[in-house]
């Protein structure tokens, strides 16, 4: 398991941390929605990321502090602090009793003006067989009080070859994952299925042995979400590294943005 810390939380009258930060003063963090607006002045922070594209470099989002009084020496609350970004993968099975949390901090009280609150963090999870999590929460952080904005609820992301059996605050992106496909093969273009969002386009590609990439070839799942075919480009000699793209991913995206499996071709003249 990997963790990462959410952006800042706005100061008094500042914007808060991160790409959905929200605006002075005293709106909420913005992520996977907009962020509440705060005062009459104060923006919710902007939608930030894809639910494809959940990683660890992209937590929650700060909310903006609250303004300061006319009166000398009256400053505004802060804002609240986004939730960090939680990242598990497992080769096999995955079971969590018990709950993963990347929550928004509440809006800062006291002062001249409440702050806004800090929007859910990023949750991706990973497993090659089944995956099994009480629950899964990112929700925003809640406004410090009155004419201040909570901030957006967070981004998830659940990659598994199976139903995945858990209670979420939303509903997770599934990336593709292959259900079936042959270790070792003398078949230069063998079968394989895969499974993801039904009618979702995937894109995927193979890393050989000597550095080379082959591919990309893009498809579209099923109606069920499913799809089995031959691989459409003929395999390397030797160990093959086939990778599954999200939506929005290249072959250059970091290694959160692909589910990979190895296919080793034995040539047969």
């Amino acid at each position: 398991m990997v963790v990462s810390r959410g952006i800042g939380n706005g100061s008094p009258g500042g914007s808060g941390g991160g790409a959905g930060g929200g605006l002075p003063s005293s709106a909420g963090g913005g992520f996977k929605a907009k962020g509440n607006d705060g005062d009459s002045t104060g923006t919710g922070g902007p939608i930030a990321g894809t639910d494809a594209m959940v990683s660890l470099a992209i937590a929650g989002s700060g909310g903006s502090g609250g303004h300061g009084g006319a009166t000398l020496g009256m400053a505004g609350a802060v804002g609240g602090a986004g939730g960090g970004a939680i990242e598990i993968t497992a080769a096999g099975d995955l079971a969590i009793t018990g709950a993963l949390i990347a929550n928004g901090g509440k809006g800062g009280t006291g002062g001249n003006a409440p702050g806004g609150g800090g929007s859910g963090g990023a949750i991706l999870v990973r497993g090659g067989k089944t995956i099994t999590i009480t629950t899964l929460t990112n929700i925003g952080g809640v406004a410090g009080g009155a004419g201040a904005g909570a901030g957006s609820v967070g981004r998830l992301r659940v990659d598994s070859i199976a139903p995945v059996s858990t209670t979420s605050t939303s509903t997770p992106y599934t990336g593709p994952m292959m259900t079936m496909y042959p270790a070792i093969t003398f078949e230069k273009t063998p079968m394989v299925s895969v499974t993801g969002v039904a009618l979702a386009p995937f894109t995927y590609f193979y890393a050989a042995e000597d550095g080379s990439i082959i591919g990309p070839v893009t498809k579209t799942l099923g109606t069920d979400g499913k799809a089995k075919f031959p691989l459409a480009m003929e395999l390397a000699r030797g160990l093959n590294h086939v990778c599954l793209l999200v939506d929005g991913a290249t072959t250059q995206s970091p290694a959160e943005a692909m589910n990979c499996f190895d296919i080793a071709y034995l040539y047969k003249p």
